[in-house]
């Protein structure tokens, strides 16, 4: 009141352009920030956080992506699938950070990673998750896996939680909860003990 009174409407009009400034500016600075941000946000799931702390310690097999993806591609193996159009399409995500429920390049989990991928390269809508996805897809036997099948892993004791894209001589492709968008071998002890089994859902 006693600016009012000191300074009449005048200085009630300048009060209120203040607040007003303040307030465009502030819309002004969250408009800015891209909505995708929102996906590194998200609240991770405790089985999540055990899980990285399980799998950075006891991978004993780490495996140098960018200098697999060429050997991968003279590899020759039976299959329908264009090969070297999915390792480019996995190539180009390599170093994707880990997001839960995430599902592009600015960070992705397990089975967004293999939505992302089918999706682009072969024209199949998968379901962004890795028990429905165990769930449409056919047992692949032992000894007969192909390039493109799916790998599957329990690595929270309950049930199948993590999926990958199986590359052939042991490597998959996956969304690592510590590595993010990375290559592993499915000769390291972490994913000896948590896989499932190989299973395929494109003929």
């Amino acid at each position: 009141m006693n600016l009012i009174r000191r300074f009449g409407i005048c200085g009630l009009n300048f009060v209120w352009l203040l607040v007003l400034g303040y307030w465009l500016f502030y819309l002004a600075g969250c408009a800015s920030v891209p909505r995708y941000r929102i996906v590194t946000k998200r609240e991770v799931p405790p089985a999540v956080k055990e899980e990285v702390n399980e799998e950075s310690t006891t991978n004993d097999c780490r495996v140098n992506s960018r200098n697999v993806i060429p050997t991968l591609k003279t590899a020759s193996t039976d299959t329908k699938i264009d090969k070297s159009k999915m390792l480019d399409g996995i190539d180009h995500m390599i170093g994707t950070p880990y997001s839960w429920a995430g599902t592009n390049e600015d960070g992705i989990d397990c089975s967004g990673f293999v939505c992302k991928i089918f999706r682009e390269v072969l024209g199949v809508l998968l379901p962004h998750s890795a028990v429905e996805q165990y769930q449409m897809s056919s047992l692949v036997p032992s000894g007969q896996e192909e390039f493109g099948d799916l790998v599957f892993f329990n690595t929270n004791g309950q049930s199948v939680s993590h999926v990958g894209i199986y590359l052939g001589k042991s490597f998959f492709a996956h969304a690592s909860v510590s590595e993010g968008v990375t290559i592993s071998s499915l000769e390291s002890s972490y994913y000896k003990k948590h896989y499932v089994n190989t299973r395929r859902c494109c003929k």
